[in-house]
């Protein structure tokens, strides 16, 4: 299985010259190495290195040059609603729609669809360059970097790191601006110029991330955000980078929620190159299947003639014991043997009590899964309490007291008496009666 590379471009954005964050993770969530300020080349050759030779990669695009929104729109076909989309978000862009690139996530609980529009001739130029590798990067998404950011419960996050604010808002703001203008950016949000200032609950419930290298330079601008009114933040410090954090957010939360690599951008290849990854443990199980039947056949066999050997051996010592008895078969002996003991009870005979016993309590015993070191010593029935003693040893008392469960499992009384630690074993009497 791949493991799981994550790359963010950085300034100035030109896929000629263009440098990444970039980090490998295993499946597991583990990271394996990283990198700042890497060209894609010198990504591959550490891969290759390393013996890296399948990777599934993430791309984080950095939310500045996108615009977010959601957008409501009829229906729940995909191609109605793929067809209705430019229309629903053309009067926000300022940009040509034609330049654009759209990608939709699901429906909302509240019936929105969240919508991200990039620069399609940018968002093609990174695409091309990550997919034209030899190391076996395959890249099978792209998200905007802020929507990572796990939000919980609450409203808004914002992590902030090297003079840059990433913001995620409970209904798809994902922002990623320059520290000086965050204020600027609050301002609409918290002054109630946008729909998303009011939190259902009534208070807008904040958490910041800080980075180590941001706690001093950002205490004047925390004191700025916390004069804003009915707003609770939960702040955090962080020992590791915003890029980082977004990595351990995907393994926490999964994916966000808009894949850039839709439309024309769709990794056709993912399907069947999962097929055939999978294709040879598939025919591994069905081999082990097809053997596993055999042996399961073979087993019931053998089992089916021992049963019939052991039926034969059963009537042949029951002929010796009764050698008078005529049409004997192993289907009416359980008959045979039960209309006798109720003859010999009919009788006044205590002999019945007591073969209920011992074959109960043998029975139990066959049962037992571990036998090892328990034995029996002596058995004695005392026919006026109509009780039988079994004298026992054992490894330990665990497997005289789950002998004892199972009897009383059986709907008889069992007790442990006299039981004594010997050196090498132990030593116990078992008492059962059928009240």
């Amino acid at each position: 299985m791949p493991d799981k590379l994550f790359l963010r471009p950085q300034a100035p954005y030109d896929t000629h010259n263009a440098l990444y964050d970039w980090a490998l993770y295993d499946l597991a969530g583990q990271k394996v190495s990283n990198g700042h300020s890497f060209s894609l080349t010198d990504v591959e050759q550490h891969l290759v290195q390393n013996g890296v030779n399948k990777v599934s990669a993430q791309l984080f695009w950095p939310a500045n040059l996108a615009f977010n929104t959601r957008v409501s729109l009829p229906g729940n076909q995909t191609r109605y609603i793929q067809q209705a989309l430019p229309f629903a978000v053309e009067e926000q862009l300022s940009q040509d729609l034609e330049g654009m690139h759209l990608a939709i996530g699901a429906k909302t609980k509240q019936g929105h669809y969240p919508v991200a529009c990039v620069d399609k001739a940018m968002f093609l130029s990174f695409f091309d360059e990550i997919g034209a590798n030899d190391a076996g990067i395959e890249l099978t998404s792209a998200v905007l970097d802020a929507s990572q950011l796990t939000l919980g419960r609450h409203d808004m996050v914002i992590c902030i790191d090297q003079g840059q604010a990433l913001v995620r808002g409970k209904r798809q703001q994902a922002v990623t601006i320059n520290l000086a203008n965050l204020i600027a950016y609050l301002d609409t949000v918290f002054l109630g110029t946008v729909d998303d200032s009011a939190s259902d609950e009534g208070n807008f419930s904040l958490k910041v991330f800080l980075s180590e290298s941001s706690t001093q330079s950002a205490q004047l601008l925390m004191a700025e955000i916390e004069q804003y009114p009915a707003i609770e933040i939960e702040t955090e410090q962080i020992s590791i980078s915003a890029f980082e954090l977004l990595c351990e957010s995907y393994f926490h939360e999964g994916e966000a929620e808009v894949n850039l690599c839709q439309g024309v951008f769709k990794v056709q290849k993912q399907g069947v190159e999962n097929w055939r990854q999978w294709r040879a443990v598939a025919a591994v199980l069905l081999a082990a299947f097809v053997i596993q039947l055999g042996v399961f056949i073979g087993k019931g066999a053998y089992y089916h003639q021992q049963a019939d050997l052991l039926a034969s051996e059963v009537v042949a010592d029951y002929k010796k014991l009764a050698p008078n008895s005529r049409r004997i078969s192993i289907d009416r002996l359980p008959r045979i043997i039960k209309g006798k003991l109720n003859q010999s009870a009919q009788a006044g005979s205590t002999d019945q009590s007591f073969l209920l016993l011992l074959g109960e309590a043998a029975y139990q015993y066959r049962n037992t899964a571990d036998k090892s070191g328990l034995t029996f010593s002596a058995i004695n029935f005392n026919e006026q309490r109509g009780e039988l003693v079994i004298d026992m040893q054992a490894r330990n008392f665990e497997q005289l007291d789950k002998l004892k469960q199972q009897i009383v499992s059986a709907g008889l009384t069992a007790k442990i008496s006299s039981a004594v630690q010997e050196p090498n074993y132990f030593k116990g009497r078992l008492s059962v009666t059928d009240s």
